[in-house]
């Protein structure tokens, strides 16, 4: 199988790795999650969490693969290519919580 440690090791000089959910025949921006447990806890590289992440879903994805960074579209639109401020809202409110940096506390 594909060993995403092995591949980023083969990859010094990348800054980073974005992960996104493979769906056969497009390209990304399917708005579909994946199974964050097959993804590795150390690399050797920032990772970037992407791939269905909502404001409902992203702090469990945090939480289970503390990214670098998380990447979001679809996820916080009301219809395609119209962002919706709450959603942004939302979802930034919800990554700050899981990543410990709540503002309420």
């Amino acid at each position: 199988g594909f060993d995403l440690v092995q591949f980023a090791a083969c990859h010094e000089k990348a800054q980073g790795i974005l992960v996104d959910a493979f769906v056969p025949g497009i390209p990304g921006g399917t708005g579909q999650t994946f199974d964050w447990s097959v993804l590795p806890r150390q690399l050797p590289c920032p990772l970037v969490l992407s791939g269905g992440l909502t404001d409902h879903n992203v702090g469990e994805a945090v939480r289970t693969v503390h990214p670098w960074a998380v990447d979001v579209s679809s996820g916080v639109e009301r219809a395609p290519g119209r962002k919706d401020r709450l959603r942004v809202q939302n979802f930034l409110e919800a990554v700050a919580k899981a990543d410990g940096f709540d503002r309420e506390k």
